[in-house]
């Protein structure tokens, strides 16, 4: 017992050393870096960016010997990062950030790249900026990162490699954002049927193209007038001063493709189950009449009658159906000529008329099977009002089945038997 209470003292002791030494190892291991807090401010000229973007810088330290050693971006603002890269929103033309960077060396200087951006509307002249660091007397870890704000800021190289010192001032770079110009009224790759209206803006327009016919502008805007119901296929083509080139194709349908799917169905022939490709159609002509507002008289005239067309479809679509599925005619299921009652007359007429009007008026709008269906009913229901034809001639009195012929001879048979007895008595 007293050996497992060792046993386990020692294991207890070992996992707390453990608990307490692991962390403090990496811990050692996560301070032995040099951290260095550079403070570099972005300026914008030119366009006022709209959208938000991002900026990319890089640092390359040099040791005393000259060589380049890896710095490696691990914040921005005090914030942990694995990019170099610092965010603008829209509309912020000036931005001072303070990026955190390490190394294992110290370093005595560093060059200050910017290296790229997050849009191509974004300009930079060429250069690369030499931070020269004092000599550097603090100890590795994050709490002493040297703080590169006022130091000789050495931009280019002359010849031979020698930097040239400048004034003391924080590294500062200035870009050109030139927006390029911008399309509204349609979408680029964008598919319509009828005539729209394209704006084209920007304040540095040079030239506008409609294929391969120039277009007039005032004050960077041009409004050009795409055709519908063409069939063809136009490209809009814009060019600032800054030569930025933008393009917008938009493709104009006819407006006959619209009614693609129903271009066989008529009135006469249209029947139920066309009656999903008739909504759908439907559904595309409301949506080119909301969605396309510079469409010419002549095309909203066209559609309109499409959309009346596709709802007259379907109104004669519901009346074949009141006359195929009517009331009269469902009161008449089970009545057959062999259960039919004199009191049934009404009622099976109704329902004759219904699916003789149905057959005779509307017969294009059903199918075979429909019009099989409607003609049996009919056959049925017409039977039935033969038999009450024929009760309708046997006595009112008896009500039996006995024919008109049988009863006029036994009538004859009485009045020749009174003859005779009359006789008889004379």
């Amino acid at each position: 017992m007293k050996k497992l209470l060792s046993v386990f003292f020692v294991l207890t002791v070992v996992s707390c050393m453990l608990y307490v030494c692991i962390p403090s190892v990496c811990a050692a291991e996560s301070d032995s870096y040099y951290y260095y807090n550079v403070k570099v401010t972005t300026k914008i000229e030119g366009d006022i960016p709209s959208e938000a973007f991002i900026f990319y810088y890089s640092l390359h330290g040099v040791n005393q010997s000259n060589h380049h050693i890896p710095l490696d971006a691990c914040g921005i603002d005090g914030n942990s990062s694995n990019t170099f890269g610092v965010s603008f929103q829209a509309g912020v033309t000036e931005q001072t950030n303070v990026l955190t960077y390490r190394s294992e060396n110290p370093v005595i200087g560093a060059r200050f790249l910017q290296e790229g951006f997050s849009s191509t509307a974004f300009t930079a002249e060429e250069g690369q900026y030499y931070l020269e660091f004092p000599e550097q007397t603090q100890q590795p870890g994050i709490e002493n990162a040297m703080n590169i704000e006022q130091m000789c800021l050495i931009e280019g190289f002359e010849v031979g490699g020698k930097p040239i010192l400048s004034e003391l001032r924080i590294p500062s770079f200035t870009v050109k954002h030139n927006a390029p110009p911008m399309f509204f009224g349609v979408e680029d790759g964008g598919e319509y049927f009828t005539t729209h209206k394209v704006r084209v803006q920007d304040a540095d327009l040079v030239s506008v193209m409609l294929d391969d016919e120039p277009v007039e502008f005032e004050n960077g805007e041009a409004l050009i007038t795409i055709p519908g119901d063409t069939n063809k296929r136009y490209t809009i083509t814009a060019k600032d001063a800054a030569q930025t080139t933008c393009q917008l194709t938009v493709t104009m349908h006819e407006l006959s493709e619209l009614m693609a799917l129903v271009s066989e169905i008529n009135e006469k022939n249209v029947k139920a189950e066309q009656e999903i490709a008739i909504l759908a159609t439907l559904g595309k002509v409301e949506t080119v009449i909301e969605q396309e507002p510079d469409a010419s008289a002549e095309e909203k005239a066209s559609l309109d009658t499409m959309k009346k067309k596709l709802e007259i479809l379907l109104s004669r679509i519901d009346e074949a159906t009141v006359y195929k599925n009517s009331e009269n005619v469902e009161k008449t299921e089970g009545i057959t000529a062999d259960n039919v009652k004199l009191e049934d007359k009404e009622i099976l007429e109704k329902a004759s008329s219904d699916l003789k009007k149905a057959l005779e008026e509307y017969g294009g709008n059903y199918s075979d099977s429909e019009k099989e269906e409607l003609q049996k009913e009919l056959t049925r229901i017409s039977d039935a009002l033969k038999a009450i034809e024929e009760m309708a001639t046997q006595s009112p009195e008896t009500g039996d089945n006995y024919n008109i012929t049988m009863w006029l001879t036994l009538i004859m048979l009485s009045g020749a038997a009174i003859v005779t007895f009359t006789r008889k008595i004379a």
